[in-house]
C-alpha cells in the first residue's frame, strides 16, 4: 500500500538520452574553470532562457564550478532548449448540444524535448577579441516522444545532462529519471 502511494507521488520514470563529448587536444574543463553562462542570441523566449540559465548556473555552482561574469570567464557555456510537437494535427469533432455541425479541434503530441550545451574557451578580451573556436565540451539531453508538454521538462534534462558534465560519456547513455526527481524539484522551487 505504501509503495503504491509512493509511486503516485514520484510518478513514472522518464528515459533521458544523454551524450557528452570532450574535444581532444583542447584542454579539460576543471572545477576551477570560471564559466560564464551565455543566453542564446535572438532567443524567442528570453524569460524561459533566463530562467534556464539561472538553473544551469545553480547546478554548476553545486558541482563546484565558479560561475562568473563574461569578463572573468575562462570558458563560455551556450545552451539551447527546444520542445517539438511531433504530430500537431487537427481533426473534426461534432458540436455537442442543440446545434449541429462540426468544429476543428487540435491534437497535440507526442513531444520531443532537447537541451544542447556547448562550452568554448573564452576570449581573452570579450570586447575586442574575435570569437573563440576552441570547443572544450559539447553535450545534449533528449526526452523522446513524451505526452508531457510542460516547460518543466527542462529541469530533468538539466539534472540528467549535468550529472555527466564535463565528462566524455563515450556513447549515448539512457538515464532514467522521475519528473518529480528531488534535484529537479529544487531547481523549480529555487526559480520561483
Amino acid at each position: 500500500m505504501i509503495a503504491v502511494a509512493a509511486l503516485g507521488v514520484v510518478g513514472c520514470s522518464q528515459n533521458i538520452y544523454v551524450r557528452g563529448v570532450r574535444e581532444p587536444g583542447v584542454g579539460r574543463i576543471g572545477t576551477i574553470t570560471p564559466i560564464f553562462v551565455e543566453l542564446a542570441k535572438d532567443s524567442e523566449n528570453e524569460d524561459r532562457d533566463r530562467a534556464a540559465a539561472a538553473k544551469i548556473e545553480q547546478v554548476l555552482t553545486a558541482k563546484g564550478f565558479a560561475v562568473v561574469p563574461e569578463s572573468e570567464a575562462a570558458a563560455s557555456l551556450f545552451f539551447e532548449y527546444e520542445m517539438e510537437d511531433l504530430v500537431q494535427r487537427k481533426y473534426f469533432q461534432p458540436i455537442p448540444g442543440d446545434s449541429s455541425g462540426m468544429k476543428t479541434v487540435p491534437a497535440e503530441g507526442p513531444f520531443v524535448h532537447r537541451l544542447s550545451v556547448s562550452v568554448i574557451r573564452a576570449k581573452t578580451n570579450p570586447t575586442t577579441d574575435p570569437p573563440s573556436t576552441d570547443v572544450l565540451w559539447v553535450g545534449g539531453a533528449v526526452l523522446n516522444a513524451t505526452s508531457i508538454r510542460s516547460l518543466e521538462v527542462i529541469d530533468i534534462l538539466i539534472v540528467a545532462l549535468f550529472d555527466h558534465f564535463p565528462e566524455d560519456t563515450g556513447r549515448t547513455l539512457r538515464v532514467p529519471i522521475h519528473f518529480r526527481d528531488p534535484r529537479a524539484e529544487d531547481l523549480r522551487t529555487d526559480s520561483d
